[in-house]
């Protein structure tokens, strides 16, 4: 919240000068009959104002959204009373309890083609029971399985990252990358894989 707060009035900061210069800098020029430069001082201001302002929300606006946009879509923009699904991982999570993993894949198997799904599967291996190979697993069906080429480049892209950083795989990790460039190359992820294999 705190950063949030600091940045709102960074990006506000530009604003307050502009309206200070207006006012007792542009303005008496005016009454002088100094027009020209007080024509160059608004167009300095609000050039440096236009340039202040769009760097901020290329760096923290755009992100911030892109985070929210990703949250609702990945993370579940509703509650877990809302989703069976999200509700027993959060019921997994909680109790530690590998029993209710049958029945989550249950409910994955129904709706194979939602990448939440797949991702919940895949976070409840790695993080709630270390299980690296079930993880790995989890993210390669949510490839074979997503409905978009988004999606399935996402999987393959993370399961990439997961060979390399979880288990110590660098060379299946390339071949993962590989694949995400050769199978999706138009895609964000295949794109982002270009870099990680040339």
């Amino acid at each position: 919240m705190k950063k949030l707060l600091l940045r709102m009035l960074i990006m506000a900061a530009p604003g307050v000068a502009f309206w200070w210069l207006v006012q007792y800098v542009v303005m008496p020029l005016f009454h002088t009959d100094e027009v020209i430069n007080a024509l160059g001082y608004v167009f300095g201001g609000v050039l440096v104002l236009a340039i202040w302002e769009g760097v901020a929300i290329r760096a923290w606006v755009l992100p911030f959204f892109g985070r929210v946009f990703s949250s609702s879509v990945y993370g579940g923009g509703y509650s877990s009373q809302d989703d069976p699904l999200a509700a027993m991982a959060a019921r997994i999570r909680a109790d530690k309890d590998s029993a209710l993993l049958p029945d989550f894949l249950t409910l994955v198997e129904q709706d194979k083609t939602r990448a939440r799904a797949w991702s919940e599967l895949a976070s409840l291996y790695e993080e709630t029971f270390q299980n690296m190979p079930e993880a790995l697993s989890a993210l390669l069906q949510g490839a074979a399985h997503a409905d978009s080429a988004e999606d399935r480049a996402m999987f393959l892209y993370r399961a990439a990252r997961f060979r390399q950083q979880r288990m110590n795989d660098a060379r299946g990790a390339r071949e993962l990358y590989a694949r995400v460039v050769g199978e999706y190359p138009r895609t964000t992820y295949g794109r982002k894989a270009a870099t990680l294999v040339n």
